[in-house]
């Protein structure tokens, strides 16, 4: 096994910030303009960065939990050795805590029938075998090449405590659930990522103050249903405290969060607390926005 030393977090941030400018690099044949946005749980993060300077006008939205990937490369690594691969393949790690915990809150998250977007929650992880390789890629702008997306609703569900894997080989969209070995045969390979967000393009809708309330409704609901509803205060508690430090800390009349902001803020909170994700839009945005 070889550790690549890349950590979720750098990947998470080198391929968010290659997304963001691969789409606004791009304009569709009806001379559309495509973009891309994370939203994280910091007021603060979103009035220093200008909040909606990337923000769709209209477009969908994107739930990802990033991961490390281990390389394993020796003929007599344990999924090379038993046949399951051919050749070298990567390995990502399932979080255990709590019987598998947040996978199976992901499952809920991806496969709710309340949620129109199920299809839209991945696991993200980077098909690079070192740091080195990946700073190649963060300075070539080639990081999405190098990615693979894992759908949810894909995945089998979890409902114990053992160490679960997913494994899968460079260029192939098949991929394994261990422990129990089980063959899927759907995951998007990093090329095919942008143009997996097109496939949706009608499916896109106005991200004005009635989307991101409604949405926040939405994934609060889905919150409430793997959390106890003292976990779920708390966290909303937190919330309030956080706008309140923020309104306060900047005293400035002239500048408001608009409320489409506040509640996609809240919204990628819920996320990231409850689920361990990250919120990410993707989708055009008019001139008048530019």
């Amino acid at each position: 096994m070889v550790s690549t030393g890349l950590y979720e977090f750098t990947f998470g941030f080198g391929f968010l910030h290659e997304q963001i400018v691969r789409l606004r690099q791009q304009t569709l044949e009806d001379e559309t303009r495509l973009t891309g946005a994370p939203v994280f749980p910091s007021p603060q993060f979103e009035a220093e960065r200008g909040y909606d300077v990337y923000l769709p006008t209209s477009g969908g939205d994107y739930y990802y939990q990033f991961k490390a990937s281990e390389y394993y490369s020796h003929p007599r690594s344990t999924w090379r050795a038993d046949g399951t691969h051919t050749g070298p393949y990567y390995r990502i790690k399932l979080h255990k805590a709590d019987s598998n915990k947040q996978h199976r809150v992901l499952r809920t998250l991806a496969g709710t029938k309340e949620y129109p977007n199920k299809e839209h929650t991945y696991y993200e992880a980077p098909e690079i075998n070192s740091l080195n390789r990946y700073n190649t890629a963060f300075l070539a702008g080639d990081i999405t090449e190098n990615s693979r997306q894992i759908p949810l609703n894909e995945c089998d569900d979890i409902w114990e405590g053992s160490q679960h894997y997913i494994t899968f080989q460079k260029e192939n969209v098949g991929w394994e659930q261990h422990s129990f070995t089980k063959h899927h045969d759907h995951s998007i390979l990093g090329k095919e990522i942008i143009p997996e967000y097109l496939k949706h393009k009608s499916e896109w809708k106005k991200i004005d103050d009635r989307y991101a309330t409604e949405l926040f409704s939405k994934i609060l609901g889905v919150a409430k249903r793997v959390e106890t509803t003292k976990e779920i205060e708390i966290i909303l508690e937190k919330i309030s405290i956080n706008f309140e430090k923020f309104e306060h800390s900047v005293a400035d009349e002239k500048f408001v969060l608009p409320v489409k902001i506040k509640m996609l803020i809240k919204t990628s909170t819920i996320l990231s607390h409850v689920f361990g994700a990250t919120l990410f839009f993707v989708g055009s945005r008019d001139n008048s926005h530019s």
